[in-house]
């Protein structure tokens, strides 16, 4: 049991989940509609963030609003994979502009990590060269896959940079 903890509801019921969870694993695993609207979460009374890690024998109450809806950033802090299917079957049904919007986002603060810009790493070349392993046809088809959580930010940059992100280190 030491990769699993013991989460409880208020009722007392017990949600069983993987190590590393976070409320948002829990609020998934009570109820879909639980974790798509979930803005904060009760760790034992006390208000917390939707992405916080859960301990074993803790307390949750979710906190939810019709209004919030899921976010792409969600998927690198959930680690049950109900909650990871729930939040992009969500981020598909989102219009293909709005994936577009998210996906660049989300893709231009990875090249701001790195020091890069987006639009100069990414040259229609590349963009063709992508597209053979994922399924684009285009740029924008690029930036909505990210958006919606079909295509993984680590991959592209896995795929553009290999050489440079596995550097040798002298030993």
């Amino acid at each position: 049991f030491q990769d699993r903890i013991f989460a409880f509801t208020p009722k007392g019921d017990v949600i069983d989940l993987p190590k590393g969870s976070c409320i948002l694993d829990f609020a998934y695993a009570i109820n879909t509609d639980i974790g798509n609207h979930a803005v904060k979460g009760e760790i034992n009374g006390i208000a917390y963030p939707v992405t916080s890690p859960l301990s074993s024998g803790d307390t949750i109450s979710i906190i939810v609003s019709k209004q919030k809806q899921p976010e792409r950033e969600w998927l690198n802090f959930v680690r049950t994979t109900l909650a990871f299917n729930k939040i992009q079957l969500e981020l598909k049904k989102l219009p293909y502009e709005e994936k577009i919007l998210l996906g660049r986002r989300v893709l231009q603060r990875e090249f701001d990590h790195l020091g890069k810009s987006l639009i100069d790493e990414l040259t229609p070349r590349k963009v063709r060269e992508l597209a053979k392993k994922f399924p684009i046809t285009s740029f924008d088809d690029l930036l909505a896959g990210i958006g919606e959580g079909s295509i993984g930010t680590k991959e592209i940059l896995e795929h553009l940079y290999a050489e440079n992100i596995f550097e040798k280190r002298p030993l």
